[in-house]
């Protein structure tokens, strides 16, 4: 049952960061959004353990950080002095919009493994009845035509 609670709760909180997440990278270029989308698949395994998550959180920070640097440069390239000036707010920008949906990645990839971590932690069935043990409390090896008999 805590199990079963647990879930529900790292499930909820992981999918309110990842639309947290995708409404706050919608303010921001189609290519990054699509970045971002790729690095959230990930493969099965990082799925699985939330790596995905982290990747693409990871990934929002320095695509941040670097945008500080590269987007002045790209907007002085194409539109000259006022180009640096619309890539110096691009990047300023960037840096705050990218680096809050990686953390918010990176807070949903956490939430993402936790989840799926509860989900693994279900209780083993059993396997086999239970050993017959004879009257005189020997030990002897398995058989399961008297472990079904000592059950009658």
């Amino acid at each position: 049952m805590v199990g079963g609670a647990a879930k529900g709760v790292f499930s909820a909180v992981a999918n309110i960061t990842s639309s947290l997440g995708a409404g706050l990278s919608s303010v921001l270029d189609k290519d990054y959004q699509q970045r971002r989308r790729q690095h959230l698949r990930g493969s099965v395994g990082e799925h699985r353990s939330g790596l995905s998550g982290i990747k693409a959180g990871v990934s929002g920070v320095v695509e941040g950080l670097s945008g500080l640097v590269l987007d002045p440069v790209r907007g002085a390239r194409e539109g000259g002095v006022s180009g640096f000036v619309g890539g110096v707010g691009k990047g300023l920008l960037g840096v705050l919009v990218k680096s809050a949906v990686g953390v918010v990645d990176i807070a949903a990839g956490t939430f993402a493994s936790l989840r799926n971590f509860a989900v693994a932690q279900r209780a083993v069935a059993q396997q086999r009845l239970p050993r017959f043990f004879p009257p005189d409390g020997r030990l002897l090896p398995y058989d399961p035509v008297s472990a079904e008999v000592s059950l009658e």
